[in-house]
């Protein structure tokens, strides 16, 4: 997935990720109820934001700097095996047009047009059963 953005959207999308994360494995032990992360608290480098687990929550996000300035990619295909963020916002492109597209957010209310494209559909959801309630298996 390519889009473009600016440094604070990627920290916003970053924020996002990271706050509707759950703890995974061992990660349980550092995991807080309540995480309070500041757009200052996200450090972009060089080659863009990697986050795997954040105060244990498994967020498994890497956006990467792309050409022109501005541009950005996201590689992989959001599954909530690794990124238990997918639970929220279903895929990549939701989670980024949560912050790019005037603040909107699928609360668990998207039409099945939100995924097209996205293989997480045929591993997790049957397209003639599809609602918009949110994932069961999350």
């Amino acid at each position: 997935m390519k889009f473009e953005a600016t440094e604070q959207q990627i920290k916003e999308i970053a924020i996002k990720a990271i706050t509707h994360s759950k703890a995974l494995g061992l990660g349980v032990f550092e995991a807080l109820s309540e995480i309070d992360i500041k757009p200052e608290d996200i450090k972009l480098d060089e080659y863009g934001l990697a986050l795997d687990y954040v105060k244990g929550r498994c967020v498994n996000l890497f956006i990467r700097r792309g050409m022109p300035e501005g541009s950005w990619h996201i590689d992989n295909i959001a599954d909530p095996k690794y990124q238990t963020w997918v639970c929220r916002y279903g895929s990549n492109e939701t989670l980024v047009s949560s912050v790019l597209e005037d603040g909107k957010t699928n609360n668990c209310g998207n039409t099945i047009d939100d995924y097209a494209g996205e293989a997480i559909l045929d591993r997790y959801v049957d397209p003639e059963e599809f609602n918009t309630d949110c994932y069961t298996d999350c």
